[in-house]
C-alpha cells in the first residue's frame, strides 16, 4: 500500500535508539488509525538491523525513510554487535481519517 504524506497531520514525534544486539519484540498497535514513519539517523550499514511489517522486512539504511501501518504485526531488529540504530519517529494520521 503507499500513502502520499504531503499535507498529513502528525501526531507525536520522538527519537527512538536500539541499542546493539536488541530487538522489540512483534506487536500491533491497538488501533489501525495511524501511520509511522522512521527516519533514520544512524544505522549499521551491513544490514543487520532491519524492520519486518506483516512479513516483509526492510533493512534500516542511514538517512532511508520507512514508512508503515504499525496496525500489522512488526518487528525492529539490531543484530549488529557493536552498532547502535537511531530513528526520528514520527507518527501521522491516516489519510482522509480527519475529513
Amino acid at each position: 500500500m503507499e500513502y502520499d504524506l504531503v499535507g498529513l497531520r502528525w501526531v507525536r514525534l520522538s527519537w527512538v535508539g536500539l541499542a546493539p544486539g536488541a530487538r522489540v519484540n512483534v506487536h500491533t498497535a491497538p488501533t489501525n488509525v495511524r501511520l509511522k514513519a522512521h527516519l533514520v539517523l544512524a544505522a549499521p550499514l551491513d544490514g543487520a538491523a532491519f524492520l519486518a511489517v506483516g512479513g516483509e522486512r526492510r533493512n534500516y539504511t542511514k538517512n532511508g525513510l520507512l514508512v508503515f501501518d504499525d496496525s500489522f504485526f512488526h518487528e525492529a531488529v539490531n543484530g549488529h554487535g557493536t552498532k547502535a540504530r537511531y530513528v526520528l519517529s514520527v507518527d501521522f494520521w491516516k489519510p482522509g481519517l480527519l475529513g
